[in-house]
Order: C-alpha cells, then structure tokens, then sequence
C-alpha cells in the first residue's frame, strides 16, 4: 500500500521542474485522500497558494527588499483532487514517475482570513514557518512603526504573538 508520505514525495518529484507548482508546494502541502483503483490513483491535496495578483489580499505593505509587495489578509488553500494513471500495476507500485500520466485536476480554492476559526493552526504555523520572519518584521518596524513593546493595531489578535515575534527577530538582529 502507497502512504501518503510516499505519494507526497512522488508528487514533489514529478512536479519539482513546475515552477508554479513546485514553489506551491513548499508553502505548505498535505495529502488529503488517496484512492486506488486498477492503475489509477486519485489523489486529493491541499496546499498554501501564493496569490500575489489579489489587490485586496494585502493586510500591511512590505519593504522593497522583499520579493513579496505585501503580507497577506490570510491563507489561500487549494484543493487539487487529481487522477494519476499508469501503464502497469508494477510500475505504480513502484510510484514509476516514466510510466504514468495525471488527469482531470479539478482545483478548489478556499480563503481564510487570519482570524477565521476554520483556518487550522497547523496551516497558520506552516505558512509562518515557510515565510521570511526577518522582513515581515523589518516592514513592520521601517514602514509601519512597531516595537518591542508595540505591534500595530492593524495586525489580527491571532497571529499577534507570531508577528510579534517576526519583529522581535529583526530587532534583535540589528
């Protein structure tokens, strides 16, 4: 039987020359759901999208130095429930990345503002862990005036302690 784990590190591997995917996957992923049948599995994962076009997706502006223009208001999760087919039982059990070929995505996109209660922790702690906590702190204090002892108002109550901790990472580097 094909873990999840296993299919997980397939799926990073298949998609590691996508930059769209690839860069996604590493904001954040899980698998969901894997179903077999015959020589096809359908998969069903879910990652962090990175949706930088959102005009209104920006909780506070960022410095130049950084890639990003903006901290986000949230998260975005994409769902992607996808077919994966091989040519033979023995080259899916071996996860045989010349001898398949995937299907039928069918991606879902969901939006959760920081304070949403639907938004797990997990995926709040994944998204601070795979973000720059140095620059989200150095915005903060050059552009928006925080502190040590001062967070601006503007930040949602349930992440006050993880950026509060991005700017004490800044401070205590400079």
């Amino acid at each position: 039987m094909i873990t999840n784990d296993q299919f997980g590190d397939f799926l990073h591997d298949v998609f590691s020359d996508d930059p769209v995917r690839s860069a996604d996957f590493r904001s954040g992923f899980e698998i969901i759901e894997l179903e077999l049948k015959n020589k096809i599995i359908n998969a069903t994962y879910q990652f962090i999208y990175s949706d930088t076009e959102a005009n209104d997706w920006s909780l506070f502006e960022m410095t130049e130095d950084y890639n990003n223009e903006s901290f986000p208001k949230g998260i975005i999760l994409c769902t992607i429930n996808e077919d994966f087919i091989w040519g033979s039982n023995d080259s899916l059990n071996v996860l045989d990345k010349d001898d398949f070929y995937y299907d039928n995505a069918n991606p879902s996109f969901d939006t959760f503002l920081w304070g949403d209660l639907n938004l797990s922790e997990d995926w709040i702690d994944c998204f601070f862990d795979r973000y720059d906590k140095y620059m989200v702190g150095e915005s903060l204090v050059t552009i928006h005036g925080a502190s040590k002892d001062k967070v601006p108002e503007f930040i949602p109550d349930r992440i006050k302690l993880r950026i509060k901790e991005c700017i004490d990472e800044y401070l205590n580097d400079n």
